[in-house]
């Protein structure tokens, strides 16, 4: 191949670290005719052993060495949590007056530590700082690309291209604890890659999350249809009704830091990762204004905080792209974290759970308080600690399989979970059943336990809501193109 062709190819996209799915692994797993060959993967011979194996080894093979698998990880494990922690404290209590609200927090108030665990969602964020960046990184790269070639059109026009895109030099994941230095391509002075890229970006990144969506909204409303022309009230549609999309609050303040991502990517580069006490400080501010004890404003000037509580993660999560941030801030930033906690739950009696309680006079969620990006930051601070020995593991190809295929039905995950803990209720009533780890009022030790031993049942209608729904989701996706080179690796139309 000529040199200019290699160039060019080699300034093809990296698989794109979009929130719901990472897609060479998947279509490996999905689309066996697309799979690497047996050489194309350093030391691995052609996967053998059963067809589960087979199939884990396909992906860890269809996967270039440059992709930072722990970032992936930490998305799987925020999504996790956030299904987990909902189906133990979000509980639709059926009674002789109808559905309402419960949390065993409001009875089991030692149970809040665990809401430490299971609230992962700082960790979520910093994920969409990085996949944001390192996606618009690429978008602007292209746009350099598709300009200079369109202008020369010749393999001339590929060396400006090549020269172009030069300036950004590529991820070395393997070499360099997962950071990727992200060059300029986050400047946003008129006539800069970025400018021109960013509307299609941002278009092409509101539409695979917005999709989905539809479906779930369409399908709700036909769902509280039904329900309505079986004699159910109007108070008792509202509380099932919110009790499904209440996890919807995630979205406008996803895709709002979305749109930001120029301006965030801009402070990092300019302040690093200090860049992400900006945000702390207003939410520091606001606080104040909230729950100082000399004046009284309205709960709504709190609503800033939605922005930017979650703000500071995914700035860190920029600052981990671009290279300005490293797995050393990790002790810092857990140390960090664990004080400014202890200080906010202990000494300024914020509430200890990290998750609303119904009845509460206070909610650390409603909008977020400090204590969110405090714990973000302890959270974030134990993952960088950890992030060698996770980059190690996931070189295990089952266990990186499971983090693939997660990613993939992220989003419907994510919207359905509810849903299926819903629906897992309706169907023990269809069959005349009342049982007090769906229904009781969680009082006790004994509802607890029973509460986690019906896990597996909600989990198994998860999954027939993902078969039946994660194509909607995928469909939302750019395309797929098979490489002309048999062999190659497959890569997104991004």
């Amino acid at each position: 191949m000529p040199r200019s062709d290699q160039t060019a190819a080699s300034l093809r996209p990296l698989r794109s670290d979009r929130l719901a799915y990472s897609a060479a692994p998947p279509i490996a797993l999905l689309h066996p005719a697309a799979r690497q060959p047996s050489g194309s993967h350093p030391g691995r011979g052609r996967p053998r052993g059963p067809m589960l194996c087979r199939r884990a080894e396909a992906i860890d093979a269809a996967t270039p060495p440059e992709r930072d698998r722990v970032i992936d990880a930490l998305r799987a494990l925020a999504i996790v949590g956030v299904v987990l922690g909902h189906w133990l404290v979000s509980v639709v209590v059926f009674d002789e007056n109808g559905p309402h609200i419960a949390s065993p927090l409001q009875h089991m108030p030692a149970l809040a530590p665990l809401t430490w665990v299971f609230q992962l969602l700082g960790l979520f964020f910093f994920a969409g700082g990085w996949a944001n960046a390192r996606s618009l990184h690429r978008a602007a790269g292209r746009s350099v690309g598709t300009a200079a070639g369109r202008s020369v059109g010749t393999a001339a026009g590929r060396s400006v291209a090549t020269a172009a895109g030069r300036a950004a030099p590529r991820h070395r994941a393997a070499r360099t604890r997962g950071r990727a230095c992200l060059g300029g391509w986050d400047r946003v002075e008129p006539g800069s890659p970025l400018r021109s890229a960013y509307p299609g970006w941002l278009l092409g990144r509101l539409h695979r999350m917005l999709r989905p969506v539809v479906l779930l909204a369409v399908l709700v409303a036909g769902g509280l249809g039904g329900l309505a022309a079986a004699g159910w009230s109007g108070t008792d549609l509202y509380t099932v009704g919110l009790f499904v999309v209440s996890p919807l609050w995630f979205l406008p303040v996803y895709l709002g830091l979305t749109a930001l991502t120029p301006l965030a990517a801009t402070a990092v580069r300019r302040w690093g990762a200090w860049a992400a006490l900006g945000p702390a400080v207003v939410v520091l501010v606001l606080d104040v204004l909230r729950y100082g004890p000399w004046w009284e404003v309205p709960a709504s000037v709190g609503t800033p905080n939605l922005i930017a509580a979650w703000l500071v993660p995914y700035l860190l999560g920029i600052a981990f792209a671009q290279g300005r941030l490293s797995t050393a801030a990790g002790l810092r930033m857990l140390i960090a974290g664990v004080l400014a906690c202890a200080v906010l739950i202990l000494l300024a009696d914020y509430p200890a759970s990290m998750t609303g309680v119904t009845g509460a006079d206070r909610s650390n969620m409603g909008p977020p308080s400090l204590l969110v990006p405090a714990m973000a930051v302890a959270q974030l601070g134990v993952a960088l600690l950890l992030y060698e020995r996770l980059a190690r593991l996931l070189r295990r190809p089952m266990l990186w399989a499971s983090v693939v295929l997660l990613n993939l039905v992220a989003m419907t995950v994510y919207l359905w979970h509810q849903t299926a803990l819903l629906t897992t209720q309706l169907g023990t009533h269809a069959l005349g059943l009342r049982l007090p780890a769906l229904d009781g009022v969680p009082v006790d030790a004994a509802w607890l336990a029973g509460r986690i031993a019906v896990f597996p049942v909600c989990a198994a209608v998860l999954a027939l809501l993902i078969l039946l729904f994660r194509r909607w989701e995928q469909r939302s996706a750019p395309r797929v193109l098979h490489t002309e080179q048999a062999g190659a690796s497959v890569r997104p139309e991004a």
